[in-house]
């Protein structure tokens, strides 16, 4: 995605859902939560890199988020969000988009959930995945294909993400689509 996808992804999320966008990796506990799109398709976290963000809605979340210190081996340390516990919510990281040589490059970011989660940290016990949630994935999965093409990797055959239109548009003007050593291209 390139910024602009992102900017309609998360109105896309936003309209249809009343998406919280909380920015992942702060220097307090207290993380920053954003409701408007443009402030996300923009947001850096505090390293300066584009953010990971945790998005709920009132439609399947029902806890507050948790989150967890960490402490890095160079010094720094910060709070992030404690991935299963809380919310729901889902997992989404924002594209990056470099320029590497010259060339625009385009990193894959990722939406994800999982099936099932976690009130409390002091609590074994689990809910599933709420059925909302999981409708709201399908609805996330029809506006991406709808608005996109699948890849494919280059160097290994397979399928690989799926680029939506400003990528697609970048892609055609030259840009590398890549995470890590694989490259990804769409059939011609």
């Amino acid at each position: 995605m390139t910024q602009s996808d992102t900017l309609n992804f998360c109105r896309f999320l936003s309209d249809n859902f009343s998406c919280v966008f909380t920015m992942d990796g702060a220097d307090t506990p207290k993380l920053t939560k954003f409701n408007n799109p443009k402030k996300v398709s923009g947001a850096y976290d505090p390293d300066g890199y584009p953010a990971r963000f945790f998005f709920t809605s009132p439609l399947w979340s029902r806890w507050p988020l948790l989150t967890q210190e960490i402490h890095h081996h160079d010094g720094r340390h910060r709070w992030y969000v404690r991935q299963r516990y809380g919310g729901p919510a889902f997992d989404f990281s924002i594209s990056k988009c470099r320029s590497g040589s010259g060339d625009l490059q385009i990193i894959t970011g990722w939406i994800s959930d999982y099936p099932w989660y976690y009130i409390r940290t002091d609590d074994p016990k689990t809910f599933n995945r709420p059925e909302s949630m999981s409708q709201a994935f399908n609805s996330i999965k029809k506006f991406i294909r709808s608005n996109g093409k699948r890849s494919y990797c280059l160097e290994i055959s397979k399928h690989g993400p799926w680029i939506i239109e400003g990528a697609l548009t970048a892609l055609e003007d030259g840009a590398t689509l890549r995470q890590g050593e694989y490259h990804f291209d769409i059939k011609r």
